[in-house]
């Protein structure tokens, strides 16, 4: 991978709060991890100090992301960040000015097609998961049936696809890739409800166009 500036929102990952950040540092790019939490922040630097690697790391909204100058970063990377951030308008908005002409905006989220308000699995007689959507077009914040599960305790932000995918477009982004992930191996032994639909949507899109 070619040098090049990284933004990093968030930093964190299944309590790792530097993860993703020190990847793509050691990968070759010069990242900057940003994230609203001060403390997931400190735990960021605290890593980083003792293991150098030269990621910097700033406390900073990405609905704002006003410690970042415009056009200052070739990449802006966020992993399973977007469903929790109430004002996607905002966060493209923000991506789109710290971007270069041409650069990517690369995103994970929980799939907005299967986790959704209401969603359940239901098993079958003959042990076969289905997948039921009761309110795939109710967006807005939403909180899932499991206690103990992630979007239980937190809740989420619910878009359909379409919100995503025409938000981006109308900033000026143009759509390159996109991913549906599905279990396989030892995860889908342990997920096996991730083999029958994706649990999440990876998409890069290029800032292409000037509005």
């Amino acid at each position: 991978m070619p040098s090049y500036r990284c933004l990093t929102s968030a930093t964190r990952n299944r309590g790792n709060p530097s993860h993703l950040a020190r990847l793509l540092q050691q990968q070759g790019a010069q990242v900057t991890g940003v994230d609203l939490s001060a403390a997931l922040i400190d735990l960021a630097r605290q890593k980083e100090q003792r293991r150098p690697l030269g990621v910097q790391y700033r406390v900073d909204d990405a609905q704002h992301l006003s410690t970042m100058a415009a056009q200052s970063v070739d990449a802006c990377v966020s992993n399973l960040a977007l469903m929790d951030i109430p004002d996607l308008v905002a966060v493209v908005e923000a991506v789109k000015r710290v971007l270069i002409p041409g650069g990517s905006f690369t995103f994970s989220v929980t799939h907005p097609c299967f986790q959704a308000p209401g969603a359940f699995w239901n098993r079958s007689e003959d042990q076969e998961m289905t997948r039921v959507i009761l309110k795939y077009f109710d967006e807005g914040e939403w909180r899932s049936t499991n206690p103990a599960g992630v979007r239980g305790r937190v809740g989420a932000h619910h878009r359909t696809l379409t919100t995503y995918v025409n938000t981006l477009v109308r900033a000026g982004f143009a759509l390159d890739q996109m991913s549906e992930p599905r279990a396989r191996g030892p995860l889908a032994q342990v997920k096996p409800e991730y083999a029958v639909v994706p649990p999440f949507l990876v998409m890069r899109w290029l800032n292409e166009i000037s509005v």
